[in-house]
């Protein structure tokens, strides 16, 4: 009798941990041209319940508006935009932790995606491609930190405008431009402490816009990376706070890219890469501040680049290296304030280059 009554206890025990654990599943799709639908899904859950939302609009299908609210724990969002489909706006709102979200933007243009996480450890991706143009996308990340974005732009997609706000600690974004795609604007902001931003503009992908601004109390890291023909690119990067570090490479026959980089702190670093047949770059570094410290690498044939070093401060440290066959370039440092030190080297058979050292 015992073991009936044990049994029982656990056969409710385990119905009570699958209805403890419901979900709910909502997929939509608007398809073969099927034009100017508004759909608003609402899913409200509490604990580790998951909701699950898919939206798909396909098949040459536009103007339409969808809207998902999502409330809980454990959440996901996917949405697609494909197959000439255009015009289409999807607004995602996610609130509690531990959400996911998952756009999907393939042969579509002139798309609005707003995607809104509250809370902590949540994730964003954002994958616009195969000659999608002029869509919009926003990302607005926010609550205690732990926050995860990720947007790809590729195969041959432009003039589309991506926005990423991050607030809370040890935030990351990554965004990537690559295959042929021109004209795209990217803007990430990250507040607070310890944010990680990577932005990699790739593969013959010209005349593209980033702005990145870390602030807050410090200890952010900004990595950027033009390469393989990348040409005409324009980066800003802006970091206020303490202990911040900046690099940025320019390589593989990347030609006439702006690299714009602000650092307001103590103890900030930048470095700055040009090599590989990377020529016709303009490089500005600003750091002010006590400790700062920049470094500049020209190398293997990288020819007629200009780098502007500013540091404004005490206990300053300034290197530029130019070698291995790299001629004209053209490299001013200003330093103001004490006990700051530059060194230059010129090596390897470059030549017609020219070094000015301002310190006061």
């Amino acid at each position: 009798m015992k073991k009936i009554v044990l049994f029982f206890a656990a056969i409710l025990f385990a119905m009570s941990t699958v209805m403890a654990q419901a979900e709910n599943k909502s997929v939509i799709t608007i398809s073969d041209e099927s034009n100017d639908n508004n759909v608003v899904v609402k899913q409200d859950q509490h604990g580790d319940e998951q909701n699950t939302s898919e939206v798909d609009i396909i098949g040459d299908s536009d103007e339409n508006r969808v809207e998902v609210k999502q409330k809980g724990e454990n959440q996901k969002s996917d949405v697609n935009i494909t197959n000439a489909s255009l015009g289409n706006e999807v607004t995602v709102l996610m609130k509690e932790e531990d959400n996911e979200s998952e756009v999907n933007i393939d042969q579509s243009w002139g798309n609005r995606v707003e995607i809104e996480q509250e809370s902590e450890d949540n994730k964003s991706e954002v994958d616009i491609s195969y000659l999608s143009d002029f869509n919009e996308v926003f990302i607005s990340q926010g609550g205690e930190g732990d926050h995860e974005s990720e947007v790809a732009i590729g195969d041959n997609s432009g003039g589309n405008e991506v926005a990423v706000k991050q607030r809370g600690e040890q935030q990351d974004s990554r965004v990537v431009i690559s295959g042929f795609s021109n004209q795209n604007m990217v803007f990430v902001e990250q507040k607070e402490e310890y944010n990680d931003s990577d932005v990699d503009i790739l593969d013959n992908s010209s005349e593209n816009t980033v702005s990145v601004h870390q602030h807050g109390s410090g200890g952010h890291d900004s990595d950027i990376d033009i390469s393989n023909w990348s040409d005409g690119n324009s980066v800003t990067v802006s970091q206020h706070g303490d202990g911040q570090e900046s690099d940025v490479s320019i390589d593989e026959g990347s030609d006439g890219n702006r690299v714009f980089v602000d650092q307001e702190g103590d103890e900030q670093e930048s470095n700055v890469e040009l090599s590989n047949d990377a020529s016709d770059n303009t490089v500005m570094i600003e750091q002010d501040g006590d400790e700062q410290e920049s470094k500049v690498y020209i190398r293997w044939d990288s020819n007629d680049n200009e780098v502007d070093i500013t540091q404004d401060g005490n206990d300053q440290y300034s290197m530029v290296e130019i070698y291995s066959d790299s001629d004209y370039n053209t490299v001013e440092v200003r330093q103001d304030g004490h006990d700051n030190d530059s060194d230059v080297l010129i090596d390897m058979n470059s030549d017609s280059n020219q070094i000015t050292v301002n310190q006061k």
